[in-house]
């Protein structure tokens, strides 16, 4: 079985400072088979530095790599659609009605 690759994106909204993943729940998610890959500055908003995700053993990747390489997507808002690929799930407050793409 394959290993599921989880990224976590770095949000681009105006304001935005949360980030859908902090470096405390990463050993979860590896503890679940998962690798977690983080986009390089996802948490600085929120006070969560690369370094933080790295010790907690996430990859730092840049935004091209996340998007390639990830199964399921963590975020707060609505990724680019146009980042993403047939086959990703998307884990998010997408807010649908405010949306409508």
């Amino acid at each position: 079985m394959a290993t599921v690759q989880v990224g976590v994106v770095k949000e681009t909204a105006r304001g935005e400072r949360r980030v859908a993943l902090t470096p405390d729940s990463v050993p979860r998610l590896r503890d679940a088979g998962a690798e977690v890959m983080v986009e390089s500055g996802a948490g600085a908003s929120a006070w969560f530095p690369d370094e933080d995700y790295a010790q907690a053993g996430a990859t730092i990747v840049d935004a091209d790599a996340l998007y390639a390489k990830s199964d399921v997507l963590l975020c707060v808002g609505q990724p680019p659609p146009e980042r993403l690929r047939s086959g990703q799930t998307v884990i998010g407050l997408l807010a649908p009605l405010l949306n409508a793409r």
